[in-house]
């Protein structure tokens, strides 16, 4: 009993190791449990865990098959395989791992939401709402599944239900600065710019170096009609990311809108820098310097 009260405190301590992020002193000890207790699934679970951490695949896998192939309803050890083999881009197998862990655990919230996760990536977006649906069903404030199944929703322009998931998961984690950045981007779709502004400034509130927000924000701005502010705004989002296209070229947008045709010239030319391939930049750029070339002329002419 002693001896049996001992291995469990063992196991224990590897998992207290593994979860204050010391993976490698857990395998160590983990190793060695194994070789006392080889037909033990937990303890490969936990080390595949820890080699999954590191970023080593090849043995996570290997453990989390160990694990299954001594206890084959161990639905813990099918979930972690279905994440390496996510990570791997093996969506296939992926799914069938998490099915199996759904299968044998149905009130699993983490392998439905994942599930959806791969759903999304084989672009079978009924199938991953609906798994993700499922997850809040079981758990309904889990933050993650609201955020997934609200970009699921966005990106199948289904806009009223992406909404309401976004606003549910900022309820819920008031912090979560990606969920008021989708909330403005879905105003600015509707229109809505001012209460746009509002979620795109929490957004930078939340993150200051939120370079999408701040490109945001100016579109909202330039919605509004409020160009130097929306300049600005852009002027940020650039000076976080030098090579960010979008508000390299809504800078152009605004220069133009505003008549600096100089500045508006530069800006376009900093996007075709980045990417020789935008044509809206490439059209703008010759426009304008078909114009500014036609009013030298006329200045000539004048003279």
């Amino acid at each position: 009993m002693s001896t049996l009260k001992t291995t469990q405190q063992l196991i224990d301590y590897a998992i207290s190791l593994y979860s204050s992020g010391n993976f490698k002193e857990a395998i160590i000890d983990i190793e060695k449990l194994i070789r006392d207790n080889p037909n033990e699934s937990k303890l490969f679970n936990i080390n595949g865990a820890c080699y999954y951490a590191l970023g080593d695949f090849d043995s996570a896998v290997d453990n989390f098959m160990h694990s299954i192939a001594l206890n084959s309803d161990y639905a813990e050890a099918h979930f972690n395989l279905g994440g390496v083999q996510q990570d791997l881009e093996q969506s296939h197998e992926a799914v069938l791992s998490y099915q199996r862990a759904i299968t044998i655990k149905p009130n699993y919230p983490e392998a439905l939401n994942n599930l959806g996760g791969v759903f999304n990536e084989l672009l079978q977006f009924s199938n991953a709402i609906e798994s993700y649906e499922q997850a809040l069903r079981v758990k309904p404030s889990y933050v993650e599944a609201h955020f997934a199944l609200a970009l699921t929703y966005q990106d199948t322009g289904q806009l009223n239900e992406a909404f309401e998931h976004f606003k549910k998961t900022t309820e819920l984690k008031p912090n979560f600065a990606e969920a008021h950045n989708n909330l403005g981007k879905i105003l600015i779709s509707t229109g809505d710019f001012g209460s746009a502004i509002n979620y795109f400034n929490n957004a930078i509130e939340l993150l200051p170096n939120f370079y999408e927000a701040h490109n945001n924000l100016g579109t909202a701005l330039q919605g509004l009609g409020q160009l130097n502010e929306a300049v600005k705004s852009y002027q940020n989002a650039i000076l976080i990311n030098p090579n960010y296209l979008e508000p390299n070229y809504n800078l152009g947008l605004a220069f133009q809108e505003l008549g600096n045709v100089e500045l508006s010239i530069l800006s376009y030319e900093k996007v075709l820098n980045i990417n020789p391939n935008y044509p809206e930049a490439y059209h703008n750029l010759s426009y304008l310097k078909k114009y500014s070339s036609n009013c030298n002329n006329a200045l000539t002419s004048i003279k």
